[in-house]
């Protein structure tokens, strides 16, 4: 057995309560405020080092590889650094890129937590300092993931952690099956955090040993997560880009029903569908009325342009700016197991209006709902579903306008109801077609919004 260590970066908070930092920050975030302009949650404060990168870029790129542009900051002279992260959004698994050109070192930050109170302080969070040691196991915690069909956005924050001690614990212990691999990064290379398919991790020279290495470390450990059996994050994305293709290969018209105009936002209502199995009504995993208003709830009841959706980089939203909006909630969860068997069901529509606003011209198209049944289909514990608004083929309950020759049938309902022969029944989590060759070709990703993770039992 090796000794474990705890991961150097694992997050500290620095400032709880009123100090000199707490009140400098607090003087240059708050100020006085307008009695209309919400009161805003105090940033979280990163600050780490890197000796021998001053004045190098410094990026932060999610777990899935998406640079955060609004949070890329540099090296100063003294080899220090701080990133500023709004307060009212938590983040999972960061990795942090020191890019000097000719080398450079990595980190991961597995877990930035959004304030719990506007009152409270910034939050400092020490995240040490990064090396050949941090890259190494960056690049492995990365890599590993990649080895699994996963990106480090999908993993409990726990389980990163976990996985980093396990790798400086082997690399202390000299274990065979790493040390040829840091033979090879205590060098720090130029490396990829995310390669393409078909590319090594190193991005320049003869990949054949350390791609050799690389496996052989990926070998050496495995991530150790824990995740609730009764809830699960619900992530729905509304595509609001121009030129989205639905399923009949044909150009989403996105305003046929909802009015564009100046001030409008994107919205999200629905509820537990009515067809999810209740208490008192069935045998098996149910409901009770009280689970099934309060998720209800959370979706809005559908009452319209009341839930929020976000493109801000905020929320678990990944990019902001992309039109693609994003809200995460949690909902109650069973595994459903064979499609025979009911899940915990949602209907939900997005709605694009002002805040408060009725259906009318602002619904993605009325009197229908969009379906899914709470299935993990791609396994990284968070269901993800990504919708190019106002389209009308995929999983529209009723007068769904996908062809009979792409296995339309007028409908969709659940997996495990009756419905007319050869229909496709879109109504789980599924893959989207993103490059609009009318193939679904990828997992949309589930924004910066992790899985919901327990603590593990010890071993």
């Amino acid at each position: 057995m090796v000794a474990r260590k705890l991961m150097t970066l694992s997050l500290v908070v620095l400032v709880a309560g009123c100090g000199v930092d707490g009140l400098l920050f607090g003087a240059l975030t708050r100020g006085d405020q307008d009695r209309e302009t919400p009161l805003q949650a105090a940033p979280n404060i990163l600050q780490g080092k890197a000796p021998g990168y001053a004045g190098a870029a410094l990026d932060v790129v999610t777990g899935a590889g998406d640079v955060l542009d609004d949070l890329t900051t540099s090296v100063a002279d003294d080899n220090t650094f701080s990133i500023t992260v709004a307060g009212n959004t938590s983040l999972t698994n960061l990795v942090l890129v020191v890019d000097g050109g000719a080398s450079g070192v990595w980190g991961v930050v597995s877990e930035v937590p959004a304030q719990t109170s506007i009152k409270a302080p910034p939050q400092l969070i020490a995240i040490g300092e990064l090396n050949a040691r941090t890259t190494l196991a960056t690049l492995l915690v990365l890599a590993k993931a990649r080895a699994t069909g996963q990106t480090l956005t999908a993993l409990a924050p726990t389980a990163v952690d976990l996985a980093v001690g396990d790798v400086l614990g082997l690399l202390d212990a000299a274990d065979d099956r790493i040390t040829p691999l840091w033979d090879l990064v205590i060098s720090l290379p130029p490396m990829r955090t995310h390669p393409g398919v078909g590319q090594s991790y190193l991005a320049a020279g003869d990949t054949t040993d350390f791609d050799a290495a690389l496996a052989t470390a990926l070998g050496a450990f495995e991530f150790r997560a824990c995740y609730p059996t009764d809830q699960i994050r619900l992530v729905l994305i509304a595509d609001l880009r121009p030129g989205g293709v639905d399923r009949n290969c044909q150009e989403i018209d996105r305003f046929l029903w909802a009015s564009d105009a100046p001030g409008k936002s994107r919205f999200v209502t629905g509820g537990i569908h009515i067809d999810t199995p209740r208490c008192g009504e069935t045998t098996g995993p149910c409901l009770d009325e009280a689970a099934f208003d309060a998720a209800s709830q959370k979706l809005g009841n559908w009452v319209p342009n009341q839930v929020q959706m976000y493109d801000d980089g905020t929320h678990g939203d990944a990019a902001a700016g992309d039109n693609l909006w994003t809200v995460s909630v949690d909902m109650p969860y069973w595994d459903p197991g064979g499609l025979d068997q009911a899940g915990v069901r949602v209907g939900y529509k997005y709605t694009y209006g002002f805040p408060g606003q009725g259906w009318t011209e602002s619904e993605e198209w009325p009197g229908n709902k969009r379906l899914i049944e709470l299935r993990d289909l791609n396994g990284d514990h968070v269901i993800t579903r990504q919708d190019f608004f106002g389209d009308e083929t995929t999983n529209k309950d009723k007068f769904n306008l996908l062809t009979a020759a792409r296995g339309g049938c007028g409908k969709v309902v659940f997996p495990s109801q009756p419905a007319p022969p050869k229909c496709v029944n879109d109504s789980l989590e599924a893959m989207i077609d993103s490059d609009l060759d009318c193939e679904l070709d990828a997992w949309p990703a589930p924004g910066l919004s992790g899985p919901i993770t327990l603590d593990c039992p010890d071993s």
